[in-house]
């Protein structure tokens, strides 16, 4: 095992903590919101851990501050209306659809945390349900921190499919839900089958969107 499968087994099973007794984990992935994604506004992105930093973290985020003042000043920063462009959108070609507040945009947000320590995101499958966690790390390092939290959760049947888009990156899936939306996410490690037959409906990367 590598170190970072290592690191990652360990996430996992700081993640697997938070569930009640006698609900069973069938599966858990480390994961992300895949890059071709869009990112929220900074007001809808969740404020997660506030005030909680591990050592050596507070350099970072000094650093990444600047960065992002100089890419405001400089005018990189992305425009309110082209979000709204973006969720809008109706191309079975995009990565995300159906706006930040529908079932997929409310499972995206978490992937967007704004937070002064490291926030890994573990998404565990149960036996009814999926649920996203946050997990405390360093911003430097493989250090994890006390802190966890559930920050999304929605029964399985709340999803009606899934689409491997190996064709893209191996381990990135679009993810759809019963209203129509769908989002895109990332799993960095393998156990890729095991996470597409948590959902009932399995598409391939030339599978049209239904």
């Amino acid at each position: 095992m590598t170190g970072r499968e290592e690191f990652h087994q360990r996430l996992k099973e700081q993640a697997a903590g938070v569930l009640p007794p006698g609900e069973t984990l069938l599966d858990s992935h480390v994961m992300d919101a895949a890059e071709s994604m869009p990112r929220p506004r900074r007001k809808l992105c969740p404020v997660v851990f506030p005030g909680q930093r591990m050592a050596g973290d507070r350099p970072v985020t000094w650093l990444m501050s600047v960065l992002a003042i100089t890419a405001l000043v400089q005018g990189f920063a992305p425009i309110d209306d082209l979000y709204d462009r973006l969720e809008r959108d109706s191309s079975k070609d995009k990565p995300f659809f159906g706006g930040w507040r529908s079932a997929a945009g409310r499972m995206a947000l978490p992937f967007f945390p704004r937070a002064k320590t490291g926030v890994a995101k573990v998404m565990l499958v149960t036996g009814h349900r999926f649920l996203l966690v946050h997990v405390q790390h360093s911003l430097i390092g493989k250090r994890i921190g006390p802190h966890v939290a559930v920050a999304w959760s929605a029964d399985r049947r709340e999803t009606s499919w899934v689409r491997n888009r190996r064709d893209v990156r191996p381990g990135t899936y679009e993810i759809g839900f019963a209203d129509g939306s769908w989002a895109t996410v990332f799993i960095g490690a393998q156990g890729w089958s095991r996470f597409e037959r948590a959902f009932g409906r399995q598409l391939g990367p030339a599978d049209p969107i239904p």
